[in-house]
Parts: C-alpha cells; sequence; structure tokens
C-alpha cells in the first residue's frame, strides 16, 4: 500500500509513540530509535473488515462475542476513553449515515450506457468476508497503531471503484490517490471526482486532477462517465457481505443478494425488510388524505349536532398523527423462490435499504390484552395461546379486528369468534394486535368515521414493531 509510510517516534519523557504519516517518495530525516511502517493491501482490507466493524457497532450488545484477538481485549478495556469513543464514532459514521446530498444525486447525473459488469463488485467489496478472524500482527503488537491509521484516513466510494477507508499522507495527489485504488474498469478522463471536506463540495474531472491535493477530513466520490444511472443500495443484517452497493439501472434482489455473498446461516429471510423512499412518499400522502377525510367527516358530525367524545377523538388523531411512515415494501427474500419467479424478484431503487434479521425467537401481542408484550415463540402455540399468555383479552376489544401482522409486513384481520386457530398461523417475529372496539363510543357513524385511520394505526404500529423488532 503506496499512499503513506508511518514514521513511529518515542515521544520524549514518555514511553508512548508520536505516528506520523508521509510520502513515501520523500526524503525524511530520521532519528535513532525511529521505525518506518509500511502497510499492506491486506491491512487495508482489515481496516474495512466486518470484524472490525462489528466490535464497533456490536460490543455493547449481550450476545456479541468478542473475536479472539488482542486488538479487541485493547479495544475492551479503554471503551470509557474520549480517545476511543471518537474513533467508534468517526469509524461508524462514515460506514453507515445516508449518502451525501452529492451522492443521492448521482443517479439524475446525465450519463450513457452502462455495462453491467463495471457496477460494483461485492468480490472486493466494501468489506471483507464477515466470517473472517484474521487479525493483523502488526496491529496485534500495536494497536495503537490501528488507532492512528484511522485516524489518518479518508473515506473513498463510487460505483467503479473499491470503496473504503484508506490512510493517507496529508495534502496527497488526487491522481495519485485514484490510481492506486482498484477500479473495476479502467479510469476515463472524463469521470467525475466529487470531494467534500466539512461543508464544502467540489467537483474535477479526472483529467483535470494532476495538481489537485486531498486533505484529511475529505470524503471523495468517483463516478463514472461510461455509467448511467447508478443506484446506491445499502444491506445490512444477516449477509455474508454487507455494506453499500452501487447497481446498474433494472438490477434484481437476487443479484444484489450474490453481491453481497448471501445469505448467514442465522439469516432469518421471511424477516427481511425492504424501505423504500418512494414508498415512503405515497405512503405519508395516503395519511395525510385519510386524515383529511376523517377531520371532514367528525366536522359533519358535529354540525349536525351528534355526540362526539372530544377526548377520545383527540387521542385517536394524536396517535395517527404521531406514526411516521415506514416506506417498507413487502417483499419476497427467499432466494431459492426470487430466482425461479422473476416476478417475485423485485427490482431495486435508488436509495432503498435492505435489513436480513437473525431468526426472530419471539412474538408480539400489543393492544387490548391485560399484558402486552413479546413472548417466547414456540411452535405448538396457536394465537389464542399468546393471547391468554398475555391475560387474555379486555373487555374493549374488537371481536372481529384482531390484526396478526406476519414478519416479512403481511397482515391478517381476523375475527376471533368464527377463526379456527393453528399453530401454523403464527410465524416468529409475528405481531399479534388486538383492536379496540369503536361501537363503544356509542355512536355508530362516528365509529363507522374513524374505523379506517384506527386500523391504520393498528397495521403501523404492528408492522413498525415487527421491522424493529425482529
Amino acid at each position: 500500500y503506496t499512499n503513506a509510510v508511518i514514521l513511529m517516534r518515542s515521544k520524549k519523557d514518555s514511553n508512548s509513540f508520536d505516528y506520523s504519516f508521509h510520502n513515501p517518495e520523500k526524503v525524511l530525516t530520521l532519528n535513532q530509535g525511529d521505525k518506518l511502517i509500511a502497510l499492506s493491501n491486506e491491512h487495508i482490507k482489515f481496516i474495512n473488515s466486518n470484524l472490525l466493524r462489528d466490535f464497533f457497532n456490536e460490543s455493547t450488545d449481550e450476545e456479541y462475542v468478542i473475536p479472539e484477538c488482542e486488538i479487541f481485549d485493547y479495544f475492551s478495556n479503554i471503551k470509557n476513553t474520549n480517545r476511543y469513543r471518537s474513533i467508534k464514532e468517526f469509524f461508524l459514521e462514515t460506514f453507515e449515515e445516508d449518502a451525501g446530498e452529492d451522492e443521492k444525486d448521482l443517479a439524475n447525473l446525465n450519463f450513457s450506457n452502462i455495462n453491467p459488469n463495471d457496477a460494483f463488485n461485492s468480490t472486493n467489496g466494501l468489506f471483507i468476508n464477515k466470517n473472517s478472524s484474521d487479525c493483523p500482527k502488526i496491529f496485534e503488537r500495536d494497536p495503537d497503531l490501528l488507532f492512528s491509521v484511522i485516524q489518518n484516513s479518508i473515506y473513498v466510494d463510487g460505483p467503479n471503484v473499491m470503496g473504503g477507508i484508506y490512510p493517507i499522507f496529508d495534502n496527497i495527489s488526487l491522481s495519485k490517490l485514484i490510481d492506486s485504488i482498484s477500479f473495476f474498469s479502467t479510469p476515463s478522463l472524463n469521470d467525475f471526482v466529487s470531494i467534500s471536506a466539512d461543508t464544502d463540495v467540489s467537483s474535477v474531472l479526472l483529467g483535470s486532477a494532476e495538481g489537485y491535493k486531498v486533505g484529511l477530513g475529505s470524503n471523495i466520490t468517483i463516478t463514472s462517465a461510461n455509467t448511467a444511472e447508478v443506484s446506491r443500495i445499502k444491506i445490512s443484517g444477516e449477509v455474508n457481505k454487507p455494506g453499500y452497493y452501487y447497481i446498474s439501472k433494472n438490477e434484481r434482489l437476487s443479484e444484489l443478494l450474490e453481491k453481497a455473498g448471501n445469505y448467514t446461516e442465522t439469516a432469518y429471510p421471511i424477516g427481511g425488510t425492504l424501505l423504500r423512499k418512494s414508498a415512503k412518499q405515497l405512503e405519508s400522502k395516503y395519511n395525510e388524505k385519510l386524515y383529511g377525510q376523517i377531520i371532514k367527516n367528525l366536522s359533519t358530525e358535529i354540525v349536525a349536532g351528534n355526540n362526539v367524545p372530544f377526548q377520545t377523538v383527540s387521542f385517536i388523531l394524536n396517535e395517527f398523527r404521531s406514526i411516521k411512515p415506514s416506506g417498507r415494501v413487502i417483499t419476497e427474500f427467499n432466494a431459492p423462490i426470487i430466482k425461479s419467479d422473476r416476478s417475485q424478484d423485485i427490482i431495486l431503487e435508488n436509495g432503498d435499504e435492505i435489513f436480513i434479521p437473525k431468526r426472530s425467537n419471539v412474538v408480539y401481542v400489543f393492544g387490548e390484552v391485560l399484558n402486552p408484550g413479546p413472548q417466547v415463540y414456540s411452535t405448538s402455540n396457536t394465537l389464542n395461546d399468546y393471547v391468554k399468555s398475555a391475560g387474555g383479552y379486555t373487555n374493549l376489544v374488537d371481536d372481529a379486528s384482531i390484526i396478526l401482522v406476519y414478519p416479512d409486513g403481511k397482515s391478517k384481520l381476523i375475527n376471533k369468534s368464527i377463526f379456527s386457530f393453528s399453530n401454523d398461523d403464527v410465524l416468529p417475529g409475528s405481531v399479534i394486535y388486538a383492536s379496540r372496539d369503536l361501537r363503544k363510543l356509542d355512536n355508530l357513524r362516528l365509529a363507522s368515521t374513524l374505523a379506517p385511520i384506527v386500523s391504520s394505526i393498528a397495521i403501523s404500529l404492528a408492522s413498525l414493531n415487527s421491522i424493529s423488532n425482529d
């Protein structure tokens, strides 16, 4: 790796060291006892690996097992220090934050035909294999070196470039930096390079980048003039290579899953979620329309002199307004099905976010039950068994409005008085929501008016709990 050589020098009156990053082509004045460190490309892969990312992301999770590396033992011992917190924040923000405004507009650039083979190749993608357990000896011997490497890095991204964190010496030549990163196709002088530093964003043609310098704190996005309508997709959870991927126009879910290394052994595809911006916008418009119609109907009731229990109505309307649209698109994630049935293999859109959970072992019961909350899943339990474990229904329950939301987001409206339950009806990660009987408002017309909004609240709450708890 040629973008920096590290000079390790002992501090005066201290047992610690300073690490400075230099241009390998420049002459350095060395002192006795100095050490020069040259990183390899394998070291760079480790910096961008799931092993490191998962530690920063999950080290506080009780179920997370810390890898058997001296690096992580060292990190665990200093987790309460400001230095550790700053590095963790930088590392996670780099990979997990949403695309910046300049990146969100990539798909709107007027590029010409894309070659699907030029799209982001997950074999050399953002993260190395999730199951990797190799800890480089250079960082094992000196964990502080890893801190310094991350601190002296920038983030590089783009559809035809191997994206990730790259340590550099300050004011490195942009053309040198780009030449040193593995491209999946030959870069063109007409490619655009977007450089963001703090609040400033500038764009230059690759052909004009010869004299351009890049400093620490920058993020670089490289977009190819030979690619068209590239889309940036995020996939996380139980896939072998989670991260951000650039895909070509009309690319499907099955193709993305292959790039992401397919599911891990603990994946629960039936609970997979796909969140989409366009769906979120439509959901928001529908909610606004429904809310406006309800207000109009209530006004008619008041003008007609009918009894309107304002406290109850106000509560229902406020609950509805507090629910934010999720943008969840009900999607088939069963790999054999989507590969054999193209109609089930959804076409992806720019900005889609996909999450594949681990297999859930709980069922959630909410609404008009005495003790709402999660319960341990059992293959022998029916819907009624879970309700009984929750203390049974309250006297306000609507017998005809029990809502069962499956892990994939599909829902079923159940009349408990006539439905015959079996243990096949409830899957791990399902949500059971017992709605309130609005006829107890003593105004059948008003109950009819509010019924659609209460139903929307119930399904939204159940679906959101399904997303957040799977």
